[in-house]
């Protein structure tokens, strides 16, 4: 009976040992885990963290210089604030014509300057639409002669020079894609146009420069001056 006490007690404090092992273990991993998240901190510079739940920040430092000087406007430098035109397009009138006191009518009295301010807008954005008539005339000899259309006139409906321009400017100087320049053309110039309409404008002024490319191209090849290269030695 001694002999099968001391045994069961030996399981206990065995059952004992490995639950206190097994939580060991587990504090263990938690503090390596701690430890590490320390020693290798991961941020959006070096992870996939977002920023947003970026908990290890990295401090920014900025590469400016300081200068001393205040922030804003310097002394000396020359501003881009608006500046009143001597002949404005529009000129609206404001003349009252009753009092603000008393309410009495001032239509018939005279009245005199008191200030002007100027207002710089874009005008209302409206596309125009030129029609093109051809006539012809009857010469007493029998032979009839007609006038010609517009070389920009080369269908029943087309786009403009203006147009055509713009879609160039856009694609080449702002690099809008078709989809957004073709939204904007709707929204807001009210234009409706298609993406190949647009990639047919394209094709369109690439032909009319074809021949000043080639100009272009042709007196660099006759050039005698090295080209690609700066005048330092």
């Amino acid at each position: 009976m001694e002999k099968d006490k001391l045994i069961e007690s030996l399981l206990q404090k065995v059952e004992e040992l490995s639950k206190k092992l097994i939580a060991l273990e587990l504090e263990n991993s938690q503090l390596k885990a701690r430890l590490t998240k320390y020693e290798t901190p991961k941020n959006s510079n070096n992870s996939s963290i977002p920023p947003s739940k970026d908990e290890n920040r990295p401090k920014r430092k900025s590469l400016r210089i300081k200068t001393g000087r205040k922030p804003g406007g310097q002394t000396g430098r020359k501003g881009n604030t608006l500046k009143m035109v001597e002949i404005p397009d529009v000129t609206e009138e404001h003349i009252p014509d009753y009092c603000n006191c008393c309410g009495n009518d001032l239509s018939s009295l005279p009245h005199q300057y008191a200030g002007s301010r100027q207002v710089f807008d874009i005008p209302e954005i409206k596309i125009k639409v030129t029609e093109h008539k051809v006539y012809k005339k009857v010469c007493p000899c029998g032979c009839e002669t007609k006038s010609d259309y517009p070389s920009q006139a080369n269908a029943p409906v087309s786009y403009g020079n203006n147009i055509e321009s713009l879609i160039g400017y856009f694609h080449t100087r702002q690099y809008l894609p078709f989809k957004r320049m073709q939204e904007m053309f709707n929204t807001v110039f009210n234009i409706p146009i298609s993406e190949g309409g647009i990639h047919y404008l394209l094709n369109k002024l690439v032909t009319k420069a074809e021949p000043a490319y080639n100009l272009i191209k042709q007196e660099i090849a006759n050039s005698k001056s090295p080209i690609g290269s700066d005048e330092t030695e």
